[in-house]
Formats: structure tokens, C-alpha cells, sequence
């Protein structure tokens, strides 16, 4: 198998839920396609040999590991945009790519979730980043289960042509760069956001809906799964030695004569206390997958 084609089964992978089953353009309308999702599919779309793909979002268990939220308005991109900032402070990488009108949100999630919780964790990001939720405000999935033999509604993958329009637009990262165009650049710089993140917003939206504050994060008894150590990413990535919580190190984003850099108890998280510093971030410091985007150059 070529490196074009292992980039096309990674793709169809990461961004639809389903694969014994998508949607492909008639010429005319949308049309579920009856057969597997393959990566020949995957590549014929993409290049234009063949029709764009639609993909769904939810296992006939009800269950997804991507989630999108379609902004069907002319101010669909600054939306989008403001979502995916919202996302990224709550540890979650986000992405968005233009729409013919308005915009996509993407996040890739480490692991299958529950429809229902994949809805609320999306309203809870429209309803923290301040973002009005409307008719042209469209969460995929669509809905909270399906029947099992149901497909729920299905979104245009990234990167497919427009059928109306037959253009191409890029996806965008956490900081708005455009990712890379080939199909097998792109999906290694896809991050996939902890499903404990996405939990723990969805469940922050159950608990009170109209009361929790947008600065709220739940209780990390919230969490599943094993985290991260920031000491090892800063020993890993940077060489920082003797990186422990409680005594303050050098930071190694700038040159820094006194030790400013701390760690949190729990090592999820570090902070410099040098205000222009990227590991500064108002303040709130920045997590292991942060660490990964600032010294990748994906985040600043």
C-alpha cells in the first residue's frame, strides 16, 4: 500500500465514525452511498475523480469519536473561530475549515463516546465561547442516538470539494495557520483531543445549564484514563532537568537567569511567571499537548 493510500485509511478513520456506510454526491443531491467507506473513495473525492463524500458521526451504538459543528452564516468563520480559541484553553485542539457559506468546526476525540455526550460538550462550546446558538448553528452528530438500523445526519469530510462550487478550502489549526494540503501531511498534524475534556464539558452543561460560569472546569474526578506528565514533556522535548512541582526551574521559551518556571502538584500543567512568556497564557499555563503544539510551532 502506497503512502498516499495508508494517508487515505488513517483519514477515513479519523473523521468518520461510520465505515460500513457514507454519503457521495449525485451531481445533483446527496445520496447515501449503500457501500463501505474505502480509501479509494477517500482519494477519488479528494482529487476530484470522483464525487465529495459526506461522513457520519455516530456507530449504530450511538457512539463517535469525531464531532463538527456546521455555521451555516456569513459570520460563520469568526464563530468558528472563536469556539475552536474556547476549545484550546480548555485543552482541547480544535479545527476549522471554510464553508461555501460560514464555516466547519472539527475535533477529533482519543476515543468513542456517547452521542448525547458529544452534543452537550458542543453546546457547552458554543454556549462558553459566547456564541449564539441558532437554527444556522448545526452540531454533528445530529442527534443524541440513532436507531440501529438509523444513520443520523451525515457532514461534508474536510477537504472534499464543494459540490456547488467545486473548490477546495484549507483546514486551519489552533492558531488559524492553514495545515498542510497533502492528505498524508494533514492527518499527522491532526491532535486529538482527551476524552476526559469533552466529558467533563458535557457533564459541566448537565449539571446547570443556565448557571455554570464559561471559567468553570470540572472536577478532575471527572477524568478517565491516564494523563500526561508536563515533566516529561519539558524533559523529553526541551532537556529541562530537575523539572519537579514545588521548586521552580528555568523556563525554556526564553532566557531566563532567575528560575520562573513552576509546576503544578498533579504535573498536568506548568505556568512561567514571566507575563510575555507563551508558557505564561494569562496565567493559566499550558498542559502536555500544549507543550507539543508550542515546540511543533503550532502554537504561540
Amino acid at each position: 500500500m502506497s503512502r498516499l493510500s495508508d494517508a487515505a485509511e488513517c483519514y477515513r478513520h479519523t473523521f468518520a465514525a461510520r465505515q460500513d456506510d457514507f454519503v457521495s454526491w449525485s451531481g445533483t443531491a446527496w445520496a447515501r452511498a449503500g457501500r463501505e467507506l474505502t480509501a479509494d473513495a477517500v482519494l477519488a473525492g479528494i482529487d476530484g475523480s470522483g464525487p465529495p463524500l459526506s461522513g457520519y458521526f455516530l456507530t449504530p451504538q450511538s457512539t463517535g469519536h469525531v464531532a463538527a459543528i456546521d455555521f451555516d452564516s456569513d459570520d460563520g468563520m469568526a464563530s468558528a473561530a472563536r469556539c475552536r480559541d474556547l476549545l484550546l484553553r480548555r485543552g482541547a485542539p480544535s479545527y476549522v475549515e471554510a464553508s461555501r457559506r460560514g464555516a466547519h468546526l472539527w475535533v477529533v476525540i482519543d476515543r468513542a463516546l456517547p452521542g448525547l455526550t458529544l452534543r452537550r460538550f458542543l453546546r457547552a462550546a458554543v454556549r462558553d465561547a459566547g456564541v449564539e446558538q441558532t437554527p444556522k448553528v448545526e452540531f454533528r452528530p445530529a442527534q443524541d442516538e440513532i436507531r440501529p438500523d438509523g444513520y443520523g445526519s451525515p457532514l461534508r469530510l474536510p477537504t472534499m470539494p464543494n459540490p456547488k462550487t467545486g473548490l477546495r478550502y484549507p483546514v486551519l489549526d489552533v492558531t488559524g495557520r492553514p495545515l498542510p494540503p497533502r492528505l498524508d501531511d494533514l492527518v499527522l498534524a491532526i491532535d486529538f483531543a482527551p476524552a476526559y475534556v469533552v466529558e467533563s464539558m458535557a457533564q459541566a452543561l448537565a449539571m446547570r445549564p443556565s448557571e455554570m460560569p464559561a471559567s468553570y472546569f470540572p472536577p478532575k474526578c471527572l477524568r478517565q484514563g491516564p494523563v500526561e506528565s508536563v515533566v516529561a514533556v519539558l524533559e523529553e522535548l526541551w532537556g529541562v532537568q530537575r523539572a519537579v512541582p514545588g521548586r521552580a526551574t528555568k523556563c525554556p521559551c526564553h532566557e531566563d537567569r532567575n528560575p520562573s518556571l513552576s509546576i503544578a502538584r498533579d504535573e498536568e500543567r506548568c505556568w512561567c511567571h514571566a507575563p510575555s512568556c507563551v508558557l505564561n497564557n494569562d496565567g493559566r499555563g499550558r498542559g502536555p499537548a500544549e507543550l507539543r503544539m508550542i515546540h511543533a510551532g503550532r502554537l504561540s
